[in-house]
């Protein structure tokens, strides 16, 4: 076992350099736009009130805020911020996984296999707020746990239950999908506490706790809640929802399930079995918070998007680490050492190529998005262009690659919706009609895009078209980027 804990660090370093690598190679889009330019508000109070007009909660930007005061705000720093705490996280999941199994090479071989999973590699390399809330659930988990092992009263008991209560909060404070780790939390303390009434109570304390941390933030929340509910973009759940969410945090992929429905279905019947296996191999009571906390956000999220739909893939991110310490607890829990040895090294193996693999064949470097469009469209920009964005989906990406001295506009002939980025717009940002946003004889650049979001009206007449040049972005749903070039007729 001490070879292969030191073939899986040295295979881990090439997963980490392989991030740190291509930790920019890959376009800054519109979410990570977003964190961006909302940290830049010099006032706090303001950056609060453009954050409750959104649809989040405030904590990782008022973080990240102090992270870029430090560092910066450039991609590599913000992205930085990201896998820190996926770093982080991977350490989290260690202590946890130990705590639960109390066997060290289990949370090792969890700890490395979360770290090179393809799927969890996508957020360690995104500005946004995902590693971070993962790191707070299981921080939160992780001292339940070892609440719930500790005698009362104690003081150790009381800091625990405190720490749990603030991890708990700072979840919630990072991502509104924390509520369903904590909904698990509390299942999980009653089912393992029902004959323990004494101590039920003093845990109880802990959840009242982060309710009540929570609670400063309740209206805003209450009202960007009435937000999603009047309009959101997310799509409908449907039988696939699940099994093909369960399915890319496996493999990292998604898989079509008109194409490759029996994989999916296999996938998800060796997940299953898995937890099941577990669930037979050991005696310690404190693996049942695994399942507890695998099945909580499918369940909860798939009751509430019955009425407004909040089923995103990505958002599974968070409960990822509980998936992983299961497979890898299932896999030790093989008697036949041979047998057990080649299953983690297959798994590794598997670990370590799928995140490469997956970009190689994206051909990357044909597909410079946003950064590739901004610095053609600034190399030949002058003083008196004017830049109009015709969706808010590339005109903040835009405003974050813009080092020119020209104020890009974004056309909105009407309202836009709420989860466009409204939250950051001003009077002066927004074009109602491209007609007299330029005198004759002047050049204006537009930039459209063929992804999510995607809105190109036919330009006025009177506008003769003089350049178009399109730079494909790395995902499917985020399209192309293209910038034309228009002489305005006299």
């Amino acid at each position: 076992m001490g070879k292969m804990k030191l073939f899986a660090g040295i295979l881990f370093g090439l997963v980490l350099a392989f991030q740190l690598f291509n930790l920019t190679t890959i376009s800054l889009w519109h979410d990570e736009a977003f964190s961006a330019l909302l940290i830049r508000y010099d006032d706090y109070g303001e950056m609060l009130h453009r954050i409750g007009l959104d649809v989040h909660p405030p904590l990782y930007y008022m973080i990240l805020r102090i992270w870029a005061s430090a560092f910066g705000d450039s991609l590599f720093s913000l992205r930085s911020f990201s896998l820190f705490f996926g770093l982080l996280g991977m350490a989290a999941t260690f202590a946890l996984a130990k705590e639960i199994f109390q066997k060290r090479n289990l949370a090792f071989f969890s700890a490395l296999i979360l770290g090179m999973n393809s799927f969890q590699i996508q957020y360690h390399l995104e500005a946004r707020m995902y590693t971070l809330a993962t790191f707070f659930i299981l921080l939160a988990t992780f001292f339940l746990i070892r609440g719930l092992k500790t005698q009362i009263p104690s003081w150790r008991f009381s800091l625990l239950i405190g720490a749990y209560a603030l991890s708990g909060a700072a979840a919630l404070y990072t991502h509104y999908y924390s509520v369903f780790a904590l909904a698990a939390h509390a299942l999980f303390a009653l089912y393992l506490l029902r004959f323990q009434i004494k101590k039920l109570g003093f845990v109880g304390v802990g959840f009242v706790a982060s309710g009540i941390l929570f609670l400063p933030w309740l209206p805003t929340f209450l009202r960007q809640l009435s937000q999603v509910q009047a309009s959101y973009w997310i799509p409908p759940i449907n039988r696939w929802s699940i099994p093909t969410t369960i399915s890319k945090m496996t493999t990292g992929d998604g898989f079509n399930p008109d194409q490759a429905a029996f994989l999916i279905i296999l996938i998800g019947v060796l997940v299953l079995a898995a937890f099941l296996w577990m669930l037979s191999r050991y005696p310690q009571r404190e693996r049942w918070i695994l399942p507890f906390l695998f099945l909580m956000p499918f369940l909860g999220s798939f009751l509430l998007s019955l009425k407004t739909s909040i089923y995103l893939d990505r958002y599974f991110i968070f409960y990822l680490p509980y998936l992983v310490i299961t497979l890898v607890a299932a896999l030790f829990a093989i008697p036949n050492p041979k047998v057990r040895s080649l299953l983690l090294m297959l798994a590794l193996a598997g670990a370590t190529v799928s995140y490469p693999l997956h970009t190689s064949s994206w051909r990357l470097s044909e597909k410079p998005g946003m950064a590739g469009a901004s610095s053609y469209l600034l190399s030949s920009l002058h003083s008196q262009d004017t830049i109009l964005a015709t969706s808010s989906f590339v005109y903040f990406t835009f405003r974050y690659y813009n080092t020119s001295s020209t104020h890009p506009l974004v056309y909105a002939p009407s309202d836009l919706p709420h989860f466009s980025g409204t939250a950051l717009l001003n009077k002066e940002d927004i074009a109602r009609s491209s007609e007299n946003i330029a005198q004759p004889g002047n050049t204006v650049w537009t930039i459209d895009t063929t992804g999510f979001g995607n809105f190109q009206p036919a330009p006025p007449e009177s506008w003769q078209k003089l350049q178009e040049k399109e730079f494909p972005d790395a995902y499917p749903h985020r399209g192309s980027v293209i910038v034309r070039k228009y002489l305005i007729g006299i």
